[in-house]
């Protein structure tokens, strides 16, 4: 018989549950072994491939490995739409320096000692929060509402951490409302680098002048000092702030802002000149009224040929 060559040879060849490596980019870690539950859970066992830690005493250096501790089971990124768990064993080390030879469980920067997640899942989670209420993320992900709560309290900051922020010479001031629609408004505070990186400082309960100025004022004094620039909305209260408390810096209303006022005084014109044509022109030079909006607003180079003769029409 002859052998049938091509793609039947290469099905053939191939399993028939065919395997391929994930990169699970945690540094420092051996893979011992992989389970499937029934579930569809896979658990991977892990082992640290650091032989050292830090004495939580005396901060030296350790290495003399006294025993492991229980297992811990943490989540981690999904694979394949399956739920992925890391089952590890810290080690604990003994301390050779301390006079009771006290041990330390070693520490890994992958997951803090008291989370039920990995942080690179924590990551994913908030990811999730985006345009999404804490109960949406809980039926999505399959987490409990109280570990998301425990989550946003680590990954939040109530305050800011001077020591950490990089130096920046540009404060933003603008606002949200917590709710489309209404005027319940918060400021919020940004600030900005030299190289273009942009920092969330605070978000505060109002707009009002009162909170911005206490904000300001709880600053740091070099970090005051330090500002040159205060790019703000035409909102009054934070203008009047900023020249109360850093009078050295420049007040700049950000373009955003200053274009919609424009855009809408122009606007404003173009509908109170097309109703004015409209009555004085005769029936045949109407029609070339029509239709005018989107080519009024549009960029003169995006702009088709019948737009630009419907604009050409109006601005004559």
């Amino acid at each position: 018989m002859t052998r049938k060559h091509g793609a039947c040879d290469q099905e053939a060849m191939m399993p028939k549950q065919p395997f391929f490596s994930i990169p699970l980019d945690i540094a420092d870690v051996r893979v011992l072994q992989t389970d499937l539950t029934q579930a569809g859970e896979l658990i991977l066992t892990l082992e640290s491939t650091v032989e050292r830690t830090t004495c939580h005493r005396c901060g030296r250096t350790i290495t003399g490995l006294h025993a492991s501790d229980k297992p811990r089971l943490l989540r981690h990124l999904p694979v394949l739409g399956r739920p992925v768990y890391l089952r590890i064993r810290p080690k604990r080390f003994r301390c050779p320096f301390c006079t009771d030879h006290p041990t330390t469980t070693q520490q890994l920067d992958w997951y803090d000692p008291q989370a039920l997640h990995t942080k690179a899942y924590e990551r994913h989670l908030m990811v999730q929060r985006i345009n999404s209420t804490i109960s949406d993320v809980v039926a999505k992900e399959d987490v409990t509402y109280d570990a998301l709560l425990g989550l946003l309290d680590r990954w939040i900051a109530t305050s800011v951490d001077w020591a950490t922020l990089p130096p920046f010479t540009t404060l933003g001031i603008d606002e949200i409302a917590l709710t489309k629609g209404h005027r319940n408004f918060v400021a919020v505070l940004t600030g900005r680098t030299a190289q273009g990186g942009l920092h969330l400082l605070a978000v505060l309960p109002d707009r009002l002048k009162a909170s911005v100025v206490a904000w300001l004022e709880a600053m740091p004094a070099a970090r005051r000092e330090a500002i040159t620039t205060v790019c703000t909305d035409m909102w009054e209260g934070y203008v009047t702030a900023t020249q109360e408390v850093l009078p050295h810096a420049t007040v700049v209303i950000d373009r955003f802002h200053v274009a919609c006022q424009y855009r809408n005084a122009v606007d404003e014109l173009r509908k109170q000149e097309v109703r004015r044509l409209r009555q004085e022109l005769p029936d045949a030079a109407r029609a070339d009224l029509k239709r005018t909006l989107w080519p009024f607003r549009k960029r003169a180079e995006d702009l088709t040929e019948p737009e630009q003769d419907r604009l050409d029409s109006l601005l004559a």
